[in-house]
Formats: C-alpha cells, structure tokens, sequence
C-alpha cells in the first residue's frame, strides 16, 4: 500500500473491455503477478469471462450476439483463449530471459519464475512497462508515478535515436524547461526552433491554454547554420490502451503542417508501452493487423523500448519505479 494508504490495484477481476489481443495477454500477466499464487491459467480466465457474461454486453465474449448453441459457444471462447496463449508464448520467445514468467508445454498456465528481488533490470523495466499498459487497473491518483516513469523512458529512447549534435526537449506544459508560458507563446518559440512559423492566429487559441497540442517530444538537428531544411522530429507518449489509434496521426505533418509551417516535414515517433509484436517463423512481426492504425509514425512498443534500452545502455541507468512493481508483486489476488 502507498504511504498515502492508496493501494495500486484496482477492479482485478474485471476483464479487459475490447478485442485486442495484446490487451487481453498483459491482463492475464497481470492476474499472474498479482495472484496469491503467482500463476494464472486457461480455466481460471474462462470462469472469469462467464462470471462477467452479464457486463460483456459488446464485449469480446458477448455471445448473446451469436444465434449458437452452447457448445458453439465454447468452442469460440476456446479458440480465442488459445490464441492469447500462443501469443503469450510468442513473447517468451521474443523477450527470453527479460520475460518474467513461463509457460507450460500445453500452452495453458503461466506462471512467475521468481520475485521481484532476483530479477535484472531488462525484467523489471518489462513489469514497469506493463503495469503502464495495464492503467485501467490502477488507482487514478497513482497512474501518474507510472506515466512519468513512461515519459523519461520514452525521452531517452527519442534521443538516442537522433543523429550526433541534435537537440532533444520535452514540450509538454509540466515537463518543459525549454518552452514556458502559454500554449501560443510555445509553439511560438517550436516554430522559431524548427526554422519555421505559425499560421494560425493567436486569438484561435484558448487566452490560457497551456495544453501541449498532443506533442510530448521534439528534436531537431541544426546543421552547423540557421538555414531552413534541417532534420525535424515530433513524438507522444501515450500509455491508453484504444487512444494510439488516433494519437498516431495528431502530430503528423497532416495534422499540424497548415498551422505550424516547415521546410521539411517532421519525422512522427510514437511511444507506448503495450506489445504489439508477435513470432512468426523466425521473423517478428505485429499481432493482429496493428499497422492498419499506424499512419506514418515510427512506433517504440514494449519490445522496441527494451531492446533499444539495452543497446544504448539505458536500462541500467534508468530510475525503474522498484516500489510499483513490489507492491503489485505483493498482490493477493485470486
């Protein structure tokens, strides 16, 4: 429990709302971590979803909206729960020994290898990555020591992806040293950053507005002058697990390039902390047809942001939120 006496996790034994398969898989690593038991299997998320059958209306398992028989029934609550397992086993595949549990030969039990304590950092930052996907069950007054963590994260990955000498900041409205003030008076200054300017008028924006115009990130590398034409990037970070499909495009050149003006268009990088990849053969691909909402955005999931952690020596550093993840280690759900 938090010094304040909130505790972290929240509605447990509701299922996740929604089709998403990646969704559906960090729920069940989830209910492991927080298991009286540290496992979780197959039958146990089936008596989940029929104790739930009466507030799945719509849902994923909502066979009310099927003229079937029960047996039918079963057998399509079967095969998607099977496929939730693969995936499962697609990820210990595809994390190894950052992956913090394992799957029995049947594909229908997971269980946690050990505790928190006997864990590396690549698995500690895995667990804090999916208790950031997994805000739907964690206290509102606690998500933000978990966003937070997802920000600095997402900021050290962003600069360690841009060329030598280019210049990273934070532009959102409470993480920015670079850009103050109100919203106009910092795109204002972006612009004169990105060798631009802004169309818009002042008065189409809020007299107080200090929102951040959905940009989290931005970089841009100077060239050695202060011509136009330069290397531009702008990113999010969003930890929701059904706004990335819109949020992927709010930054896009499409999106803002008739308000703010540049000589070249920004690349769009977009950071979250679900997994998206799933194993195929030997090539890694996305689960589901992810890509369909993608736009143009170069997309940093929960694989991404390990592997490229480890490469650019930022797992190590990185101040991992050690406390979380013990207090829902410490879960004794059933």
């Amino acid at each position: 429990m938090h010094s304040g006496g909130t505790v972290l996790i929240k509605n447990i034994t509701q299922q996740p709302k929604g089709a998403d398969i990646s969704i559906w898989c960090d729920y069940i690593e989830l209910r492991c971590l927080t298991h009286k038991d540290k496992r979780f299997s197959r039958s146990e998320l089936v008596d989940l979803i029929i104790e739930n059958k009466d507030t799945d209306r719509g849902g994923e398992f909502d066979d009310n909206q099927f003229e079937s028989t029960e047996a039918e029934r079963s057998d399509r609550r079967e095969e998607k729960i099977s496929n939730y397992f693969r995936l499962l086993k697609s990820r210990e595949l595809l994390f190894g020994n950052a992956w913090p549990y394992e799957i029995d030969k049947e594909l229908r039990e997971v269980r946690l290898k050990n505790e928190p304590d006997n864990w590396g950092p690549d698995t500690l930052l895995y667990v804090q990555l999916l208790l950031s996907s997994m805000l739907a069950y964690i206290e509102k007054n606690r998500s933000h020591e978990l966003t937070s963590g997802f920000e600095y994260l997402s900021k050290e990955i962003f600069t360690a992806l841009m060329p030598a000498h280019t210049i990273v900041h934070a532009f959102g409205a409470d993480n920015s040293a670079q850009y103050t003030g109100k919203l106009y008076n910092r795109l204002k200054q972006l612009a004169k950053d990105f060798r631009g300017h802004i169309n818009t008028p002042e008065k189409k924006f809020p007299k107080e507005g200090r929102g951040d115009w959905n940009i989290d990130l931005v970089a841009w590398n100077q060239l050695g002058d202060s011509r136009n034409h330069i290397p531009l990037a702008l990113g999010q970070c969003g930890c929701s697990t059904n706004d990335w499909r819109t949020k992927m495009g709010d930054v896009s050149y499409s999106a803002k390039g008739a308000h703010l003006t540049t000589a070249t268009d920004w690349s769009v990088y977009y950071f979250l902390p679900e997994d998206f990849a799933q194993l195929e053969g030997d090539k890694t691909e996305w689960s589901d047809f992810k890509y369909g909402y993608f736009h143009r955005a170069i997309v940093i999931d929960r694989l991404r942001a390990l592997r490229l952690s480890d490469l650019h020596g930022i797992t190590k550093s990185m101040p991992i939120k050690k406390h979380l993840i013990d207090e829902a280690y410490r879960s004794s759900f059933t």
